[in-house]
């Protein structure tokens, strides 16, 4: 009962006041259409929401008197918030990294450890025979891949040139390890032969517009030419084979000028 009766008076304290600011004014005049309509709430509900209406408008007259500590706290705190959010971002981002393999766990990158001038350094490349040294040193190894990563491809088809494409030259057996969804195409022989390649969906609508790419030729670095072989979703952001094409290499067993 003490709580209704405290709410009651509290309910006539006046909001608008001499005193006030424009701002202020403006304010009142929207508590006051809130109070309208809080009037026609219960009469708890009601003296409630008047109250919590006056707390606003005691606060904002608080930090506009106060306008200096009010932005520098305020500066402060989206600061704050603002570099929270990206650090959270970034581990996301950290921790998802091509996480969306369905093996990612039984996937590794082999790399190699040097020294130089007295300081240890790391970096994942490798000599050409690794590959096939892995495979056979060591057995319990069930697929191995080489990826050739350039600078950038050029790609030409019929009138359209595209420059510095990401793309990689990679053996038959890559898309056995990264399992993009393929659009067009059969996965197990898209990579068979080293003239063949492997386009993700933009790319190939850049190339062909909406007609079927699949056994459409394409010059590659206006030496090569390959035969489109399949199509893939694009490949997200947060992987190492960001936006690359995939261009066909032989076995490890094999050689050819890339990988020997």
């Amino acid at each position: 009962m003490r709580l209704v009766i405290e709410l009651s008076v509290f309910e006539q304290i006046p909001f608008a006041s001499e005193q006030e600011t424009d701002s202020e004014r403006i304010l009142t005049a929207h508590l006051q259409r809130f109070e309208l309509l809080a009037n026609k709430l219960d009469g708890i509900t009601a003296q409630r929401v008047i109250m919590i209406l006056n707390y606003f408008k005691i606060a904002f007259r608080h930090l506009s008197k106060n306008s200096g500590f009010t932005a520098i706290n305020s500066i402060g705190l989206a600061s704050g918030m603002t570099a929270a959010i990206l650090i959270m971002l970034w581990v996301r981002s950290e921790f998802n990294f091509d996480r969306f393999y369905a093996d990612n766990d039984r996937i590794y990158a082999v790399g190699m450890k040097d020294v130089w001038a007295g300081e240890s350094v790391e970096h994942f490349y490798t000599p050409k025979p690794m590959a096939r040294a892995l495979k056979t040193d060591f057995p319990e190894i069930q697929t191995i891949t080489r990826v050739d990563k350039g600078t950038g491809f050029l790609l030409t088809c019929q009138d359209i040139k595209l420059a510095k494409e990401p793309g990689v030259f990679v053996d038959s057996t890559f898309l056995n390890i990264f399992d993009y969804k393929v659009i067009a195409g059969n996965p197990q022989e898209a990579l068979k032969n080293p003239n063949q390649i492997v386009l993700t969906k933009s790319l190939a609508e850049r190339l062909f517009g909406h007609s079927n790419p699949i056994n459409q030729t394409i010059r590659l670095d206006s030496t090569q030419v390959s035969t489109v072989s399949a199509i893939i979703e694009d490949i997200p952001d947060h992987s190492f084979m960001k936006g690359s094409t995939l261009s066909g290499a032989l076995d490890i067993n094999g050689k050819n000028r890339l990988f020997g």
